[in-house]
C-alpha cells in the first residue's frame, strides 16, 4: 500500500512560503486562469455546486438570494469558491458543463 507521501504529487509551490503570496487578487486570478484546467482540480462537491448555482441565478436576476454565509475557518475553501465562481460567471459554457447551469 502506498503512503500519503508517495500517492500525492505536490504543486511546484506547495513548500513555498511567502506572505506576499497569502493574499489573492481575485480579478487578477479570474482574468489569468482558464477556467477548464482550474476545475480540472476541484472536485465539485454537492454543497459547491448549490451555492455556485444560486449565485449564478442571481446574477441573472432568477434568484433573491443575495447573503450567503460561507462557515469555514481558514483553509476551509472560500476563496477558491469565490474565483470558481467567477470563472463561471465569465463563461458560458463551462458554466453549463460544470454546473448545467443555462447561460446568464
Amino acid at each position: 500500500m502506498k503512503t500519503v507521501k508517495n500517492a500525492c504529487k505536490l504543486q511546484p509551490k506547495a513548500l513555498d512560503i511567502n506572505v506576499g503570496d497569502q493574499i489573492e487578487q481575485l480579478d487578477q486570478v479570474i482574468n489569468d486562469h482558464d477556467g477548464d484546467e482550474y476545475f480540472e482540480k476541484t472536485f465539485i462537491t454537492d454543497g459547491m455546486k448549490s451555492l455556485l448555482s444560486r449565485g449564478i441565478a442571481r446574477l441573472a436576476g432568477k434568484s433573491n438570494d443575495s447573503i450567503f454565509h460561507l462557515k469555514q475557518a481558514m483553509g476551509g475553501g472560500k476563496t477558491h469558491l469565490i474565483v470558481g465562481f467567477g470563472l463561471l460567471a465569465k463563461n458560458p459554457e463551462l458554466r453549463l458543463k460544470k454546473i448545467g447551469s443555462s447561460p446568464v
